[in-house]
């Protein structure tokens, strides 16, 4: 009877029931209890998958601002590089780094750098469209997937983020200016996987913070490891071995007499392939890797040789050679002039910053 009792406190069988014999009374209990296990059973598995679907969400979404962490990004973006068709609009990728956020946070703390990380979450989803993903991949890192936006669309959402960011942040009782480098790669135009766009979108961004934040579009120029600028490179070496650059004479005219004082030598590269190569572009290639000394060396060289002949021919004219290289010692340059019989005063040296003149 206390059986009875204690299953009918509980409320598995109802009161009016306990009046069963025995038999009927456990045979219904088996009924009910059985019907209240899988009822429980049930129960316990919707838990277990909730409890799984939260896993999974924590897993995808950044702790700290609630936003897609890089995971989600990366998953996006090969699903959206895989959709992507010819005759359809690109889609774009920016990368976001904030300026000077280490002073921030060691000035005012990590409370306060996490609470400036949060509200440049909370403005970029603000200052775009709710199609457009918005991530933090980690630190003061933050990547927008634009989906359907060209080269245009890009820029104007780049300068719509930037301009979110403007207004000063209010920290600790104090107003701060954070501002922001932006770079853009395009698909397919830059890439067409999530590893190639993430790491040219980084190239730009570093471009952007090279110049003193804003934003810029990926060029494979200013990409150390692309295959064109790679394939430069060589081209470049090979250029400079076997003398297939040029020198251009400017001329220096004196303001007082009127007369022509002398020549500047500038250096050109024209491409077998490409064409005209500008010195805006291949000199900082030169100086990125190192083959500024031996184009440096060949410009002195050469402007020294094609000097003797116009003295041979009674051409006297002073040849002003301007070296991107500031690292070439004088007796380098002492060392050609006494291996030719051009007279030192008749050849001028001026070393410059790069790339005023030697660019110019």
């Amino acid at each position: 009877m206390l059986g009875r009792l204690h299953l009918i406190a509980a409320g598995v069988i109802p009161f009016h029931l306990h009046h069963l014999t025995d038999t009927l009374f456990y045979a219904l209990l088996f009924v009910v209890t059985g019907s209240v296990t899988e009822f429980l059973m049930a129960k316990t598995g919707e838990v277990v998958a909730l409890r799984q679907q939260r896993a999974e969400e924590v897993l995808r979404e950044d702790a700290l601002t609630g936003l897609p962490n890089r995971t989600v990004l990366r998953d996006r973006l090969q699903q959206a590089a895989r959709s992507a068709h010819p005759g359809q609009l690109p889609f774009s990728l920016l990368l976001l780094d904030l300026d000077r956020f280490k002073e921030v946070n060691d000035t005012f703390g990590h409370q306060y750098g996490d609470l400036l990380l949060q509200e440049v979450g909370t403005r970029l989803r603000s200052a775009l469209r709710a199609s457009d993903t918005v991530a933090r991949l980690g630190g003061d890192e933050f990547a927008i997937l634009l989906p359907g936006t060209d080269r245009l669309g890009a820029t104007v959402a780049a300068e719509k983020a930037l301009r979110g960011l403007e207004r000063p942040f209010v920290l600790a009782g104090h107003s701060l200016h954070i501002g922001a480098s932006l770079g853009i790669a395009l698909c397919p135009e830059h890439g067409g996987d999530a590893s190639a766009l993430l790491r040219r979108a980084d190239v730009a961004m570093y471009v952007a913070k090279r110049a003193g934040g804003g934003y810029s579009i990926y060029v494979p120029e200013e990409d150390r490891y692309s295959p064109s600028r790679l394939a430069l490179i060589s081209d470049l070496r090979q250029a400079i071995e076997h003398g297939q650059l040029s020198l251009h004479y400017q001329p220096k005219v004196n303001l007082a007499t009127g007369l022509i004082d002398g020549v500047e030598a500038l250096v050109r590269w024209h491409h077998a392939q490409h064409g005209p190569i500008p010195p805006s572009d291949f000199i900082p290639l030169a100086v990125h890797t190192g083959l500024i000394r031996p184009l440096s060396l060949w410009v002195l060289r050469t402007a020294l040789e094609q000097s003797r002949r116009l003295h041979e021919e009674g051409l006297a004219i002073r040849v002003a050679v301007y070296q991107a290289l500031r690292g070439m010692g004088c007796d380098v340059v002492q060392g050609y002039f006494l291996s030719r019989p051009l007279p030192p005063e008749e050849c001028r040296r001026y070393l410059v910053e790069w790339p005023q003149r030697l660019a110019s």
